[in-house]
């Protein structure tokens, strides 16, 4: 009978050593400050923070910069243009994700100025911005005119462009972002005769039928009162003023006249405005 191989024992390996508590304490203490740390940034920034992303913010928040801007763009205009503004209104709706719905909302200011100006009133409005919204004119090739943009913080986005000879228009988009709180609408109804008189006397003067009234204001101290018309006046426009003031626009399609008097035809919808105050 053949021998068998002996058999050979080998001892387990020794335990590992204990851990070593100082480091064992080490780890736990930077755990902890760790998490203190992030408790401490999210208490301030739901506190204090800042929005990191358009998305993080509501239509409703963004209108106090939209007011703001809008009143700066007037006030750089100059008492050389006819100003009126519209109202905080939706433009459009739109998605913030596939699962989350939300809107663009605008603010527009007109600028009515002498024909062959435009351009000089939108270096005046680029020059007059803060520097911190980083205004710029951009030239495009295809285009005779400039366009302003400008970033007036809050992710609200400002352009400027000529609508038309004699008419500059500025908007400040809030951008696609959740709603909110839905923004107040803006009064509608016939104002009081006395806040209307200038608009009554221009639709007498271009035969126009108002159809909708509103008024919208700044918290400048800035109101336009608004009547939309129905139709398109017939003819050239005639002067409305009672003192025979030269208009700053006399066109087939706006009509301007200092101080605060602008008619202008959106298609075939007259628009007139009477804008009063000022913004500083």
């Amino acid at each position: 009978m053949d021998a068998q191989p002996a058999q050979v024992y080998l001892p387990y390996p020794p335990p590992p050593p204990p851990p070593d508590p100082g480091r064992r304490r080490l780890l736990i203490w930077l755990s902890a400050a760790w998490a203190l740390v992030l408790l401490v940034g999210a208490v301030w920034y739901a506190l204090d923070g800042r929005p990191s992303v358009r998305e993080q913010t509501t239509v409703a928040q963004a209108q106090a910069t939209v007011d703001r801007v809008i009143g700066e763009v007037v006030a750089a205009a100059g008492s050389g243009t006819v100003p009126a503004v519209s109202g905080y209104d939706q433009v459009e709706s739109c998605d913030v994700t596939p699962v989350r719905t939300g809107a663009r909302y605008d603010r527009q200011a007109w600028l009515a100025t002498r024909p062959g100006t435009e351009k000089d009133l939108l270096d005046r409005l680029a020059g007059a911005l803060p520097a911190g919204y980083r205004p710029e004119l951009v030239r495009a090739p295809a285009s005779p005119a400039p366009k302003l943009l400008a970033d007036a913080g809050d992710y609200v986005a400002v352009t400027g462009t000529v609508d038309r000879p004699g008419l500059v228009l500025v908007s400040a988009s809030t951008g696609c972002r959740p709603l909110g709180q839905r923004p107040a609408a803006d009064p509608t109804g016939t104002p009081d005769p006395a806040d209307r008189a200038a608009v009554d006397r221009a639709l007498a003067a271009f035969g126009i039928t108002p159809v909708r009234w509103s008024i919208h204001r700044l918290p400048c101290g800035l109101t336009t009162v608004e009547a939309d018309g129905a139709g398109r006046p017939a003819g050239p426009l005639p002067s409305p003023s009672s003192s025979g003031a030269a208009p700053v626009v006399r066109a087939d399609d706006v009509y301007a006249e200092a101080p605060g008097l602008l008619v202008r035809l959106d298609g075939d919808r007259p628009v007139v405005t009477s804008t009063t105050g000022r913004c500083s």
